[in-house]
Parts: structure tokens; C-alpha cells; sequence
């Protein structure tokens, strides 16, 4: 197993976002993983680009670190079970309250995806990629609603987690042990809305 100093504070950490990977619009997820750190060595930061519903700004916002918080990237349940995006838009402008907006760094790599009222980016400074180490998704529970066992599903690939044993509960998802294939650490503002 990795031992780096970011995947132990991030597989440590009470509160983390745990989000499914996969390919998107042609790239391999290994690919637009280095990408993204290439924007990191550049620009001091990268823009992850995302839709769930359980991730959301205001949601990542009341979780409230407190210190340093978390991605945990992971694979799907089955190999092709994350459905590759093959919408390419490219986001230009963030903003923290949707009234002020910023224009991305022109030395950021593309930020693209499936564009909409709905769009927000997880923002990092930090990004590893990860081999050889397994995650128990029964150990964590949903943010927002601790009772409730982390369930991925089509439109809620990434979800605010926070650990705590789920393993006798009837809901939680079939396979509990999931491949980590990269971690990053979240950089101010956290999560940003864009368009």
C-alpha cells in the first residue's frame, strides 16, 4: 500500500468527499489526472469539475474542516460502471456566491464537462495518484444525513462523507471495499460554482 502523507491524512480524516472515477470525453482518468497536476506545478491550484447533488458548494462549505480536507478518488463498483461524460464544455468562469464571478487562469488546462446551473468545481492543491490500496466504504456515512450509508449512483458520483461504521446497516451498498486510485487535498475556497 501507498504510504504518502496524503493519502494517510486523507483515509485518517473524519470528514472527507469521496467521489467515483472514470474516463471523460475521450481521456483516460489517468490522463486527466496528470493534467490536473500539471495545473497544480503551474498555477498553484486545479478545477475539478462536477454535478452530484451531494456535493454541492453549500454542502462542502457546512462541512467546516476545520483544517485540511479531503477528495478520495475511487473506481466504480465494476470496471465501465462509472459512465464515461462525453460532454466537453469549457468552463471560463468560477464564483464562491454566483454573484461575482472570476475568469479562470489562463495557465490552468482545460476545465471541461457537462455544463449547467447545477455545475460546481472542487478546487486543489494537491493531487496524488494511487496504487495498490483499497478503501472500506462501510466506514462512512453521508454528510448531511449521517444515518445513511454512502449509495453511488448515476447523477450523485461524489458525496460529502464522514466516517463512521455502517457496516450493520441494511442499505449500505453491496461491495465494501473500493480501489483508491488518486487523493487531493482541497485549497480555499473548496468548492466554486462555473460556468
Amino acid at each position: 500500500m501507498s504510504t504518502t502523507d496524503l493519502l494517510a491524512k486523507s483515509l485518517t480524516s473524519s470528514l472527507c468527499i469521496i467521489s467515483v472515477m472514470g474516463d471523460h470525453a475521450g481521456e483516460s482518468e489517468s490522463k486527466i489526472f496528470r493534467r490536473k497536476m500539471v495545473d497544480i506545478a503551474t498555477v498553484g491550484q486545479t478545477f475539478w469539475l462536477a454535478r452530484s447533488y451531494k456535493s454541492r458548494p453549500d454542502s462542502v462549505k457546512k462541512m467546516n474542516f476545520g483544517g485540511e480536507g479531503y477528495v478520495i478518488f475511487i473506481a466504480p463498483s465494476e470496471p465501465g460502471g462509472a459512465a464515461p461524460t462525453k460532454t466537453s464544455d469549457r468552463v471560463t468562469e468560477y464564483s464562491v456566491n454566483r454573484k461575482k464571478w472570476i475568469v479562470l487562469s489562463p495557465g490552468l488546462g482545460p476545465v471541461t464537462g457537462k455544463l449547467g446551473d447545477t455545475c460546481f468545481a472542487l478546487v486543489f492543491d494537491k493531487l496524488e495518484l494511487v496504487s495498490d490500496c483499497q478503501i472500506d466504504i462501510w466506514t462512512y456515512a453521508e454528510f448531511k444525513s449521517p444515518d445513511v450509508p454512502l449509495k453511488f449512483k448515476l447523477g450523485c458520483s461524489t458525496i460529502c462523507a464522514i466516517r463512521k461504521d455502517m457496516s450493520g446497516n441494511a442499505a449500505r451498498m453491496k461491495r465494501q471495499f473500493r480501489s483508491v486510485i488518486a487523493v487531493a487535498r482541497l485549497a480555499d475556497p473548496h468548492c466554486v460554482w462555473v460556468r
